[in-house]
């Protein structure tokens, strides 16, 4: 089945926990919640993501409300219940993850207030030009 690559950039809804297989590799399943929109019209969606092996291990470096950039791939998983109901979920297997630059925890960066371009370079004083 060809895969459609898919980016998210949101932020961890908990604390990821890493285990291991039975087969000895490193695994860890985590949802990220993606925002979009302000104010009145701001929708939060959440997906499920599922790592493994490097990527698992490198998880512990993360943590809950840490905002990430990952980059996968869309798994489908269909299943019936027990009272014959048919259900159908998706989870994002991870092929690469990393903080997003700039944020931490859903806050918001601010851009430093810049002055004006004379303020930053003043011109050296007349007496000690190299020249």
């Amino acid at each position: 089945m060809p895969e459609a690559i898919t980016c998210l950039t949101g932020n961890l809804g908990q604390t990821p926990e890493v285990k291991l297989g039975k087969s000895g590799k490193a695994f860890c399943s985590f949802s990220v919640a993606v925002t979009s929109g302000k104010d009145e019209n701001k929708v939060t969606l959440w997906q499920r993501c599922v790592c493994f092996d490097r990527h698992a291990e490198d998880m512990d470096q993360l943590s809950k409300g840490d905002s990430v950039v990952i980059i996968g791939y869309l798994k489908p998983n269909d299943w019936t219940d027990k009272d014959g109901n048919k259900h159908s979920t998706s989870e994002l297997v991870v092929r690469a993850i990393g903080k997003a630059l700039g944020q931490r925890r859903g806050e918001k960066t601010q851009r430093p207030k810049v002055e004006k371009q004379e303020d930053y370079y003043p011109p050296p004083p007349e007496d000690k030009l190299p020249f």
